[in-house]
């Protein structure tokens, strides 16, 4: 067995929040297995509690450190004799992974794997919020596995209280690479942002203005012809096929139930972002999926596409109470998040992967018209980005639409996000200005030509 598996092994910080703690037990697996599930076994060790063995269901942790050595040794002061925390199992393979999660504390979960006749439990403790709470923390696991170790080996354990405070002191003076290792990849503890102060091993190209300046006309003539790519390749999707959708689909919402044609709220078009939040996330249930998260934190003001008939909208597994606190703290309270409920995921090809659809309504009929995931997520977030997904576009006159399509004066209908009215003219002052300053554009872009 190696250093993290002997009896006595220290835990160590595989992130800047999250603890990893082994110990090597004697088996069989459905012995040890039972330590951690059933309230009798799990109070001799760790704590009291009932489970109903699925995934999402409640239960109440009751910790009584005193009761684990008989006779009890001191406990510190401040501490209670009893604890208790409310908690739910959040993912569940029986004999190998059990994941709960408690409100206030953290994430944990319990891995077993078979050794030989042993059995290697790792407990990895996630979301430690500051440097108080790992030491408490790393000194009460280190001291629950010693426990655990000496009852599955039908030893008398050493006691709870003393054990943790001597625990505490040494995880403090090794608290920069806990008991003097470091994490993982032998790198110290650290946050993985890059030091401001460092020089990069890299290769410059220094010149003149003029030099700068004429590599950079180079560049911006490749750069519009990109745009201008770009915008072709937007006319293209404007004439994409539609693909008719004759299930029916049903979202929980802050309101209650609500059908797919509901989430247009009334306009003509919807884009529909699977963001993975839900049990068995990394992050849940603090956080979405990371990559989500950015996506979220990119969105701009909703006001903009809705203006253009379109509807932007998040949907998770996660139920609503979760979302609600999760778009509260992240402050993206701006953006409408549901619950898928049945195979909409599945059907949409966003069932185990991130990706954007696109729908158009017209009447009771809904047609799905687009798709895009993978890189070409990274893009969203911008109203015109957006836009350009959609089978109407941005409603310009500039754009290469099919006849028929609404299209509007370019700029005109651009407003401040609290200033919308729908149905109503262009501001004529607006109108004037926007006039004025696109007529200067092109004045210069005609004084530059040859």
């Amino acid at each position: 067995m190696n250093a993290t598996t002997k009896p006595d092994a220290y835990g160590e910080l595989i992130e800047p929040t999250t603890l990893k703690i082994q110990r090597l037990l004697p088996g069989p697996i459905e012995r040890i297995w039972a330590y951690l599930t059933d309230s009798d076994l799990r109070s001799k060790w760790l704590a009291a509690g009932a489970m109903e063995m699925k995934v999402g269901a409640p239960f109440e942790f009751v910790w009584r450190n005193d009761e684990l050595n008989d006779p009890p040794s001191k406990r510190p002061a401040g501490f209670p004799e009893e604890h208790r925390m409310q908690s739910r199992i959040t993912e569940l393979d029986p004999l190998r992974k059990l994941s709960i999660a408690w409100n206030n504390s953290g994430d944990v979960t319990f891995e077993l794997e078979p050794k030989g006749s042993g059995v290697l439990l790792t407990v990895t403790h996630r979301r430690l919020p500051d440097r108080s709470t790992m030491l408490k923390v790393s000194a009460g696991w280190h001291m629950h596995l010693d426990i655990l170790l000496a009852r599955a080996s039908d030893k008398e354990p050493a006691p709870f209280w003393d054990g943790w405070a001597r625990l505490q002191q040494e995880y403090d003076r090794a608290a920069a690479g806990l008991n003097g290792r470091r994490t993982r990849n032998n790198r110290p503890n650290k946050a993985t942002s890059i030091p401001t102060n460092r020089r990069l091993a890299m290769q410059t190209n220094v010149v003149s203005a003029q030099e700068w300046e004429a590599a950079r006309q180079k560049l911006l003539m490749k750069e519009k012809a990109l745009t201008h790519a770009r915008d072709a390749m937007a006319a293209e999707r404007r004439r994409m096929p539609w693909l008719a959708v004759e299930k029916n689909y049903e979202f929980d919402t802050p309101k209650g139930k609500a059908s797919l044609r509901d989430l247009f709220e009334g306009r003509h078009q919807l884009i529909v972002y699977r963001a993975f939040y839900e049990p068995g996330v990394f992050g849940w249930p603090d956080h979405a999926c990371r990559g989500c998260s950015m996506v979220a934190d990119q969105v701009a003001h909703l006001a903009h596409l809705n203006a253009r008939d379109t509807t932007l909208v998040f949907v998770s597994r996660a139920p609503q109470a979760d979302i609600a606190r999760l778009k509260a703290r992240m402050g993206w309270e701006m953006i409408p998040w549901y619950t898928v409920t049945d195979s909409f995921d599945a059907d949409f090809d966003v069932g185990e992967w991130h990706g954007t659809n696109v729908f158009f309504r017209d009447g009771d009929k809904i047609y799905r018209t687009y798709f895009i995931n993978n890189r070409g997520d990274e893009q969203m977030g911008g109203t015109w980005n957006y836009l350009d997904i959609t089978p109407l576009g941005r409603q310009e006159e500039w754009e290469d639409s099919p006849e028929g399509y609404p299209q509007t004066q370019t700029y005109k209908w651009w407003n401040w996000h609290d200033s919308y009215v729908e149905g109503a003219a262009p501001d004529k002052r607006w109108v004037e200005v926007s006039d004025a300053g696109e007529a200067a554009f092109r004045n210069k872009q005609a004084g530059a030509k040859p």
